[in-house]
Formats: structure tokens, sequence, C-alpha cells
């Protein structure tokens, strides 16, 4: 197994995507499975290990509180730990005190009034059932990551991961935007649209204009179209080692939907949309990895998009 990781990991995520023994937040998701054991490695941890301990939490990685104290224990400047827990009600408080060879001893604390004060305390889960579990783990978190960044390299424990509201979801994306254009250039400005079963439909005949047939009759109508020709422009999931190899093969992928000569300007454009919603997870990922990437291909995505809309950008 571990030559295989070493031979072809993206190959090794794939395989075990599949099962059903991989955390279900890694199912389906190799380029995910990838990320993940690239991180761990990073960290020091085995493929495996990467799986079993690494939680996304809003798209970000955490660890949980023990991997996070079994790491810092591997450190060759960890000296010692203790970790307590006293007082009642609110004064309930964790304190965790960490020593680094050559160090002072450091002390971090949390209480149940810092749980109070954060909003904690109302939710149901963790934090009604196994409270003194909770502060012992925002109190070592908080020590840990202050004494042993070097090791720990800014990741936070999934407990805390877990308190955190998750992010509203981002007003028009590039993927709403793209939406937008496809509706225009599939069923034309003057159609107006509900929502059914969530999904956007036209909700009267769309009245054609000039622009919208000369699109319609950029390419004859009896043009033949293979099935495997219509395949290649569903919108395929690419996997890749590295984000700048993604980035690429989205950009060719991008370039092929649009001087493709067999289709419509409609049809590249619904092809264009699916390729991006089919690489959504791997996009996000591009994000943490290098922001100026994705706001590059985001940039032509959207110049692709406007151009077979038949708008000048």
């Amino acid at each position: 197994m571990s030559d295989l990781v070493k031979k072809d990991p993206m190959k090794f995520a794939e395989q075990i995507s599949k099962s059903n023994l991989v955390p279900k937040q890694f199912q389906g998701k190799p380029a995910d499975i990838y990320l993940a054991m690239s991180w761990g490695d990073e960290l020091g941890l085995t493929p495996i290990q990467s799986l079993q301990n690494i939680a996304v939490i809003n798209g970000k990685p955490s660890i949980y509180g023990d991997t996070m104290i079994a790491l810092c224990r591997r450190h060759p400047e960890f000296e010692d730990i203790k970790e307590t827990i006293s007082g009642e009600g609110s004064k309930r408080t964790a304190v965790c005190e960490v020593k680094r060879k050559g160090q002072s001893w450091y002390k971090s604390q949390f209480s149940m009034a810092d749980a109070a004060k954060a909003g904690l305390l109302n939710r149901s889960g963790p934090w009604q059932s196994y409270p003194d579990r909770m502060l012992k783990m925002r109190a070592r978190g908080f020590a840990l990551r202050d004494v042993f960044a070097d090791a720990l390299g800014g990741v936070i424990t999934t407990e805390e991961a877990n308190d955190y509201p998750k992010e509203p979801k981002p007003v028009n994306t590039v993927s709403e935007q793209l939406d937008n254009l496809s509706k225009q250039a599939i069923e034309g400005p003057g159609a107006t649209y509900q929502v059914q079963d969530g999904v956007t439909v036209a909700e009267k005949e769309p009245v054609k204009t000039d622009s919208s047939m000369a699109q319609e009759q950029d390419i004859p109508e009896n043009e033949e179209k293979s099935p495997w020709e219509m395949r290649k422009l569903k919108g395929p999931g690419i996997y890749c080692e590295d984000h700048k190899a993604f980035a690429e093969e989205f950009s060719k992928a991008m370039s092929n939907i649009k001087n493709h000569k067999k289709f419509s300007k409609k049809e590249k454009l619904e092809f264009l949309r699916n390729l991006y919603k089919v690489n959504e997870d791997t996009l996000r990922n591009v994000v943490e990895l290098d922001s100026g990437l994705h706001t590059s291909i985001e940039n032509e995505y959207i110049q692709i998009a406007g151009e077979l809309n038949g708008e000048s950008r």
C-alpha cells in the first residue's frame, strides 16, 4: 500500500475514495483525500492517519485535540504538559500548561464564562454533553498552538473549528454568474423564472432576439454530433497531483469548449457551466493553495462565458 501511495498518490486516493471505511467527508472525493494526505504528510502523519485525524470544517482542515498533543509530543523540544480542570459553575476552568525545552512553562486557560461569552453553551451537542472535555480541548489547543507553532503550522483543533459559525453562502459567485448567463443564452432575455423543486425553470416562452437567434444559428442544424463528442464537453472531472497542473488542465478544457466546431454557443455555455460545477470542490481547494491562481482561472472562465454569451470583455 505504501508503494502505491508513493508511486501514484492520486490513483491511491481514487481507489480508497470508493471505500465505506473512509470517513464520510472523504467518500467519493479523491481530490480531497489527496490534499488531506499531502497536508497530513507535512505534519508527519501517514496517509491513513491523515484521513482518520484530519477533519474539514467549513472548507478548512483541522485536527482532533488528541492528535494535536500527539504531534507535539513528537517534537524534539517537547518537555512536558499539565492539564487540570477546577471550579464550579461559570468559574469552572480548564488549564493547560506546556513546557518547551529551554523555555519557561506556558499557561493557557478557558472557562465556562469564556464559553458563555462566545455563545457556546446554548448549542446542542458536546458543549451540553461533555462540557469538561470541550473546556480541556480549548485550553489545550490555545497552549499548544502558541508554544509549538512550528510543529502545527497554524492548524486548529476540530473541536474548536466545529464551534465557529458556518460561513455564509457567497453572493454572486462565478457559478451563479454563469447560471445567469446560461439562462440568457438558452431561454432568451425575455424569459421570467420560477423555482420548482430547487431548479430554476422558465415560466413563460422567452422572447427571441436577433442576437439569440444568431447564436442558435452559428452551427448548422444538420451538423453531426457524435455521443463521444457530447460526452467530452459535458464537464469532466479533472484530477491532478499539483494545483498548478489542475489549473492548466482546467484552462485547456475551457479552451476546448470555446473552440469546438460542432456546437452552438448556448450548448458550449452549458458545457462550460457543467465543467465548473463538476470541479467546484477542487477549485475551492485551489483558493487555499494559491488565491492568485484561482483568481486567474475565474477571470478566464468569466471572459469565455461572456464571449459565448455575445458580450465583449
